[in-house]
């Protein structure tokens, strides 16, 4: 899946909060319900960069994966 990144301001934490549409996803891929802390693996479009970043369950407010830009 294709997603956004943007970075927020007001987040003081290292976690990211995820679009419903893919915390959706997520949940329909497994038997039970989603860990506590899930930790993503996020790959760049443009280059061979990637971003590990962990999810404690917050939604996005935009359609885009946030975070606070550290």
């Amino acid at each position: 899946m294709k997603f956004d990144v943007s970075h927020v301001g007001g987040v003081e934490n290292c976690y990211v909060s995820l679009p419903l549409q893919l915390i959706q996803t997520l949940e329909s891929t497994r038997s039970g319900s989603l860990p506590q802390v899930l930790c993503l693996e996020l790959r760049s479009l443009s280059n061979d960069g990637k971003w590990v970043m962990a999810w404690s369950g917050a939604t996005s407010s935009s359609s885009a994966i946030e975070n606070n830009g550290e």
